[in-house]
């Protein structure tokens, strides 16, 4: 960061030699003379190094508002991929007037930690549709363990959320072929057949299709949430959850 931040300081000193009158009519600055530019502005910086720090701050600024514009942008462009695929199981009030979407894996220890702070929103409130996005990152368990959860939904939607909070009330550690194929039994399902549906193309299409929409997002992790125009990454805890469920309701009735 200070590297390009020098850069950039270096870059626009020249620029304004580049644009005095003597460089105007035609003439140009030598290598050595360049050279000399970049000494001053590194010297005037070492010894006003807040300068580097504000035009630090200031670049981070900019770059974060730049960002939340983009995620904003998209959030908006593929809304109904977020909020209304089909594919995508859904808890919490299927008629709610706000729509919180989480993406999660079932191998991480942060969506593990969040899980109960959602359920507790989610109880509290009584009036969120929650859509559940199977986004496995860490490796072949939550692969494993997300295209069994898409199977049982699509043989059994009923029993998917209780599939659901039964994984995550695993260890992260714990998550493996057997101990999912347990808790599949566990709901009433039967392994063989869930096993069998895992083969379909459409469950390993479904997570394809959450994993392009999260790059699209931006989304470089889990647990990440989106909620109205907000993307949320990190275990959020229940208050900030709340503050922004309660700005995306207060914007939808605007």
């Amino acid at each position: 960061m200070p590297s390009r931040i020098f850069r950039a300081v270096a870059a626009s000193a020249l620029a304004l030699l580049l644009a005095a009158p003597s460089v105007a009519r035609g003439q140009t600055l030598s290598p050595e003379q360049k050279k000399q530019v970049e000494d001053i502005v590194r010297q005037y910086l070492l010894k006003n190094p807040e300068v580097l720090v504000e035009a630090i701050n200031n670049l981070r600024t900019k770059e974060e508002a730049e960002e939340a514009k983009g995620v904003g942008d998209a959030i908006a462009k593929r809304r109904d991929e977020i909020e209304r695929d089909p594919a995508s199981p859904v808890g919490g009030n299927a008629k709610g007037d706000v729509t919180l979407v989480e993406f999660f894996d079932y191998r991480c220890g942060y969506c593990k930690r969040v899980h109960d702070t959602v359920q507790n929103v989610l109880k509290s409130d009584g009036n969120i549709r929650f859509v559940y996005k199977e986004f496995p990152v860490l490796g072949p368990e939550s692969m494993f363990a997300a295209r069994a959860a898409i199977a049982a939904f699509k043989l059994a939607p009923d029993k998917y959320v209780a599939l659901h909070n039964r994984l995550m009330a695993l260890s992260a550690r714990a998550v493996n072929e057997d101990s999912v194929m347990n808790e599949v039994k566990a709901v009433g399902l039967k392994p063989e057949a869930v096993r069998q549906k895992m083969q379909d193309p459409s469950v390993l299409k479904d997570i394809e299709r959450t994993q392009e929409l999260a790059e699209a997002l931006r989304i470089r992790g889990t647990p990440s949430f989106v909620v109205g125009d907000m993307l949320i990454p990190g275990a959020t805890d229940e208050e900030s959850l709340k503050q922004a469920i309660a700005a995306a309701r207060a914007k939808k009735k605007s």
